[in-house]
């Protein structure tokens, strides 16, 4: 070897080769020894007899010659010739296959190889222990062994086939995919052809397979899906399962640790989330699909795992049994089950015990030591360069996370080596639906390198959009890195969860506004803003490609509620209004979860839950929080700093017979029948005419009366064990005067709840004292409530109105019933109380889960004030909807009053309804200030079935959709109306045996009379075999539209709502009163009233603009 010209000539020629491949690893470049090399280095190698000192100083002088001809050697002969690497060594020197090896020569071997690959700049592991260790550094250079690559090709064809593929130039899809895929290998499959693939840290075999399967694709010869990869990801000190979104609603599995929970997917990514981090074995199914998660191999004391700190994904497990592991250059997370000391790493101590979390970042060729004692785990990161963005994250409420591009930088890491090469680097920016690529060149001195990214640079358009960085050297094709990530160009921050702050508009074809949802564009602010505020979430849909889109979700600003619950063998999920009460026991499976924008913490009674400043998310079930209620403190609140909100309220009923009231000259008794008896009870009583509030505490285990001078005084007595009965004792000889009303929580074993009976009937007492006595109730009283203010009546008025709505045991009605009186003189006596947004809010009754389903109030505000619905509807501007539907149609009323245009503007009302004005064509420019006119009720009520379809019902009969601004007067809206009047129906045909039959006989007659066609959007099918149903639902949509057009007429056109009413009395019959068929009408069929209501102020609104002039009055 004394002439090395041949050596510095062919060591020239496959340098270059391999310089100019695209290929990362060097046994895999095709060609690059013609078989002058390698006759060259045989003859050389051979000509001393194979040994491999040799060898070695070949790797020396001529590294690219020799690494090539070693890893062509191994990829050929290995599960060929031979099932061994060494045995392929041994082969490649020219010795007999099966010829020993000292470990001192295979030792120094490895290491000339390893500094070889680190001089031609090769991808190499810096693993230096563990099994396998120097083997595996042959194989990374190597790759798959040609016997095996027809079968690995197959394995990855049937794979996705059965997965589909991951999305064009989404890196982190890609990785999961390929994670997922070596998983799946198993037996036949040869083991070093696994290694071989796990050592692939650059993806080659995965590239490789996905640009022939692409092309097939483009073709139109063979279709794949997209590949949709569960994670199990550690997020925000959170442990959770992320089932991502799809187009088709799918069944899940979740099997953690032996529990399973199947749940239901289909349009939003799924959280599932694992309350305890110490779940061992993670396994989540759907049809054919598979993916299983070891995140623990024990529970012992030694255990860590490691997570990506950018996207959260789980990476791997290990114990301090091993000496340690290397990974990719990045930033990561650790899990430990112990204590250690580090010092690159700050641990803390989890909130679950006996954890402990970590961050660390591992940069090329550097080395983290974790010490426990006398033992050590070593985290080494792969001799390879990497590189991350660094700027302003966005995680949104679901979907991917996604950069801001202002301040957007890149960094680069190097490994040391390189920095010594006569090479020079860049990186190379691009997106797939823009044009050119940005290039950025690096210095070739420096490890670390900060790069700034500008997409205006480049005349890129704004959007959310892939962004894809490669590494290279200049004037190679060989990617050394890459990375994906998303960027939205043009967004340079986020704040208080939806408030976006944008430079520049996403381009048309990038914002997908018919997938998003309460969004629009304010192209006077250039902005994007929420449509309807009162709702928790805002989806903007944006476009990768022809094909590809995804929604994210952002959470508006504030506190939303949401319960779970079991329901035909899946978890399903539905939000509550704040302040909703919930009634329990200990046998609820059901779970609250409660997510918040804001810093409150979490409170019930002098228990604090959760501090929202640390986590967003709070989720436990309901039979849990049944533990911390008292006879004081049932309710869920969010502190502000003091200042509190009620997000839920908690009963649980003690169920009780024969309740009787006796009244006698200065007490009042009651006595009621219950199967173990109650030992405490806690009355609240409300003066009727000052608001005053007494809580009065009793119980039955002293049997001492509880006196109270100037105040009610009540005595428990013990429980009759025989006869079942209790007797409750109320004196009033020190009450303050007025009329009072009690109601009453009480303890049985323990347990706090109010009373109830099978059909949730509310048990309360009434009555009426004066100078210690009970008497009736007399016009006294009603002289006195003149002297109050009007915002102390509003406040009167409001609780009576609540009181009204409630379903009473009939005892307590007739005890009380004097309260209708109360109310119908307020309602008569006070001007304008209608108007008050606090009374209109009390038109929109719910019942609560403590009232029974099937009782329709009596009494209606619209039914008793025909103001409420024939007014001016200016007032109704300013109302705090409360995520209501029907409160959201009087509030737009308003808006609409005000300015249709306005209202058009901003997007409140449904898209579909603007093309029916006959000057659609002048008030469609953003600019315009004409406003509609002339709005065509006929041709608009002809479309609406085109406005909805059967898979719009499946969301809807789900509780997935609930109309909101956006949605009003659309099909959706109109839809949704006529479902929850089937369900009323359905629910109030038990309890309303009289006014029920006369109800549906009126409207029915009514609308034969009307005889125009209304469309009906719920199909066949949901009705069954209840044909009356549909001409029930019929007939109430005409008499909705009836009614309100004369209620509106009533308003615009200065005609008598009183003659319309009295006729539908006359309709209805002397045996019927119309105030409470209307009540009826409004608690049943208020969702239908509503939409017409709306409707027809349209209408109406349009009208007038054409009378006065199209010209907006801003």
């Amino acid at each position: 070897m004394s002439d090395l010209s041949p050596f510095a000539n062919y060591e020239s020629k496959v340098k270059s080769a391999i310089e100019n491949s695209d290929v990362p690893y060097v046994g895999l470049i095709d060609e690059v020894l013609i078989t002058d090399e390698m006759h060259f280095v045989e003859k050389s190698i051979t000509m001393y007899g194979g040994q491999l000192q040799k060898f070695e100083r070949g790797l020396r002088l001529a590294p690219a010659l020799f690494v090539t001809y070693l890893s062509t050697s191994i990829r050929k002969n290995l599960g060929a010739n031979t099932s061994a690497i060494y045995g392929c060594i041994n082969m490649a020197v020219g010795k007999p296959v099966e010829a020993k090896q000292t470990s001192d020569e295979r030792s120094r071997l490895w290491k000339a190889f390893r500094v070889a690959c680190k001089k031609l700049g090769l991808p190499i592991s810096n693993r230096c222990f563990g099994p396998n260790f120097m083997v595996d550094a042959y194989l990374e250079q190597a790759g798959i062994p040609e016997a095996n690559l027809p079968e690995l090709e197959k394995r990855m064809e049937l794979y996705a086939k059965k997965h589909g593929l991951p999305e064009v130039d989404d890196v982190t899809a890609e990785q999961a995919w390929y994670s997922s895929f070596k998983k799946s290998l198993k037996p036949p499959f040869s083991k070093r052809s696994i290694r071989a693939l796990e050592n692939d840290t650059t993806g080659y075999y995965l590239n490789h397979f996905l640009e022939e399967k692409r092309k097939i694709t483009d073709l139109g010869s063979e279709q794949y899906t997209i590949a949709y990869s569960v994670n199990l990801m550690f997020v925000e000190d959170e442990l959770k399962i992320v089932i991502p979104a799809l187009s088709v609603e799918k069944a899940w599995t979740i099997n953690v640790d032996g529990t399973i929970e199947t749940v239901n997917v289909q349009e939003a990514d799924f959280q599932f989330l694992i309350e305890d981090v110490g779940s061992r074995n993670i396994i989540v199914e759907c049809d054919e699909q598979r993916f299983e998660y070891h995140l623990w191999n024990s529970e012992k004391d030694n255990q860590l795992a490691i997570f990506r700190a950018d996207n959260g994904h789980f990476v791997s497990s290990h114990s301090l049994t091993e000496e340690g592991e290397a990974f990719p250059p990045g930033k990561y997370i650790i899990i430990s089950r112990f204590e250690f000391t580090s010092n690159e790493i700050e641990l803390t101590e989890y909130f679950q015990d006996g954890f402990y979390i970590g961050d660390f970042e591992i940069k090329p060729d550097t080395q983290i030591i974790i010490k426990r004692g006398p033992v050590n785990f070593a985290i080494l990161s792969h001799a390879e360069p990497s590189i991350s963005f660094e700027g302003t994250l966005i995680k949104p409420h679901t979907g991917k996370d996604f950069y801001c591009s202002k301040g957007i930088e890149l960094i680069t890491n190097l490994p040391k080596e390189w920095l010594s090469s006569e090479h020079s680097f860049e990186l190379e920016i691009s997106s797939n639906s823009d044009t050119p690529n940005i290039v950025i060149n690096l210095k070739s001195d420096e490890m670390n390198q900060v790069s700034c990214f500008d997409y205006r640079a480049a005349c890129w358009a704004p959007g959310l959009k892939r962004i894809v960085v490669k590494l290279k050297r200049v004037g190679s094709s060989r990617v050394l890195s890459r990375l994906s990530a998303l960027v939205w160009c043009g967004l340079d921050a986020i704040t208080d969860g939806y408030k976006f702050h944008i430079s520049e508009l996403p381009a048309e074809d990038n914002f997908n506004i018919d997938k998003s949802s309460n969004v629009r564009r304010d192209v006077t602010n250039n902005n994007l803003v929420a449509i309807d505020n009162d709702l928790p979430h805002m989806d903007i849909c944006f476009n990768f490609t022809a094909k590809n889109s995804q929604v994210f979700r952002f959470a508006l600003q504030g506190t939303f509620l949401y319960i779970s619950d079991l329901k035909d063998g899946f978890r399903q999920e539905k939000i509550l209004s704040l302040g909703a009460t919930l009634a329990s026991n200990y046998n609820d499976s059901r779970r609250v979860r409660i997510y918040s924008s804001e810093d409150p913490t979490l409170e019930i009674g002098a228990n604090t839950l959760h501090d929202f400043a640390k986590k967003r998310w709070y989720k436990t079930s309901i039979a849990s929080l049944l533990d911390k209620v008292d006879r004081s403190n049932n309710e869920l609140v969010a502190n502000y700093g003091g200042a509190k909100q009620v997000l839920l309220k908690l009963v649980s009923p003690h169920y009780i017979e024969n309740w009787t009231i006796e009244q006698q000259a200065q007490t009042v008794e009651v006595i009621f029948e219950t199967p173990v008896g109650v030992s405490e009870m806690e009355i609240v009583a409300t003066n009727l005419l000052t608001l005053a509030e007494e809580k009065i505490y009793v119980s039955s285990l002293n049997g001492q009366s509880n006196y109270r001078q100037k105040g009610l005084s009540a005595t428990l007595f013990h429980h009759d064990t025989i006869s079942k009965k209790q007797i409750l004792s109320v004196d009033v000889s020190e009450g303050e005067d007025g009329p009072w009303l009690l109601e009453f929580t009480a303890s049985v074993d323990g347990k706090w709840g109010r009373f109830s009976n099978k059909r949730k009937d509310h048990f309360s007492v009434g009555f009426v004292c004066a100078s210690g006595h009970l008497i009736n109730l007399g016009n006294d009283y009603f002289t006195k409530l003149r002297e109050f203010s009007s915002e102390h009546l509003i406040d009167l008025f409001a609780l009576l109105t609540k009181k009204l709505n409630r379903c009473f045991e009939v005892n307590s009605w007739n005890s009380l019933e004097w309260i209708k009186g109360i109310w119908m003189f307020m309602l008569n006596y006070i001007g304008g109380i209608e108007s008050s947004n606090r009374v209109i809010r009390l038109t929109a009754y719910q019942a609560s889960e403590e009232d029974s389903q099937s009782w329709v109030p009596q009494v209606s505000l619209g039914a008793y004030s025909n103001n409420i619905y024939s007014g001016c509807f200016n007032n109704y501007r300013k109302l705090d909807a409360q995520n209501s539907t029907r409160l959201k149609t009087l509030k737009l009323a308003g808006e609409v009053n005000q300015s249709l245009l306005n209202a058009i503007k901003t997007e409140k009302l449904a898209l579909a309804i603007t093309v029916f004005f006959a000057n659609k064509s002048e008030y469609a420019d953003p600019n315009s200030q004409v406003e509609p006119v002339e709005f065509n009720y006929e041709q608009y009520i002809q479309s609406i079935p085109y406005l909805f379809s059967e898979s719009d019902f499946d969301k809807l009969k789900r509780g997935d959709i609930k109309p909101a601004y956006g949605d009003l007067l659309g099909g959706n809206h109109y839809a949704y109306s006529q479902l929850k009047f089937i369900e009323n129906e359905k629910s109030a045909q038990e309890g309303n045996d009289y006014i029920r039959p006369h109800f549906n006989t009126l409207v029915i007659k009514v609308a034969r009379e009307l005889g125009e066609s209304v469309p009906i959007l719920l199909p066949d099918h949901y009705f069954g075999n209840h044909d009356y149903l549909i001409e029930l639902l019929d007939a109430v949509c005409k008499f909705s539209s009836y009614l309100t057009k004369s209620y509106r007429a009533a308003h615009w056109e200065k005609t008598d709502i009183v003659k319309v009413l009295d006729r539908l009395q006359q309709q209805a019959g002397a045996t019927a009163d119309i105030k409470s068929l209307l009540s009826y009408f409004f608690n049943v069929c208020g969702d239908i009233f509503h939409f017409y209501l709306l409707l027809w102020e349209v209408y109406f609104v349009s009208e007038s603009n054409n009378e006065k002039g199209s010209l907006a009055n801003v």
